[in-house]
């Protein structure tokens, strides 16, 4: 269900901590509740209401949006097979976030204590968390990502 206002975000799903305006495309101003949205909402909201509100810097990127956003990043067109991989964001998929914080790796560490993201990624900027159906753990540093096997071996870099 594709809604595009607080009014409609609060019928599908109750939260205390996350806004529309948060949550929607910067591109088409919408979002779409699906059991997966839904899930991932409730999760961030129960993170937020334990860790502390976070500045969200991303959250919901329609096709049409995540692809402008890769091409600028690379600064080029994107191949098929480029546009086919970015396709599969979590942010596409509406199970993904970007989080903005003073202190990234204090914000990492509240993300792994926590145990329900499949996936953190730890930036200058902040953090990445996601629910993929994969573990993935990675620092990006100067556009370049080093995978560990848990964040347990990324907060012994610290």
């Amino acid at each position: 269900m594709k809604i595009s206002s607080q009014a409609e975000l609060e019928k599908a799903v109750k939260l205390s901590t996350i806004t529309f305006p948060e949550i929607a495309c910067r591109h088409c101003k919408t979002f779409i509740i699906t059991p997966e949205s839904k899930k991932f909402l409730i999760i961030m909201d129960h993170f937020f209401t334990r860790n502390g509100k976070q500045k969200i810097n991303s959250w919901f990127r329609c096709p049409a949006h995540h692809l402008a956003e890769k091409k600028n990043e690379i600064g080029r067109e994107l191949t098929e097979n480029e546009k086919k991989t970015a396709l599969q964001s979590g942010h596409v998929h509406l199970i993904a976030a970007d989080l903005g914080g003073k202190d990234p790796e204090k914000l990492f560490l509240r993300a792994s204590a926590f145990g329900e993201f499949n996936g953190i990624g730890l930036y200058p900027w902040g953090i990445h968390i996601d629910l993929k159906p994969r573990r993935s753990f990675w620092i990006s540093q100067a556009g370049k990502y080093t995978y560990f096997s848990s964040p347990s071996d990324i907060i012994s870099r610290f």
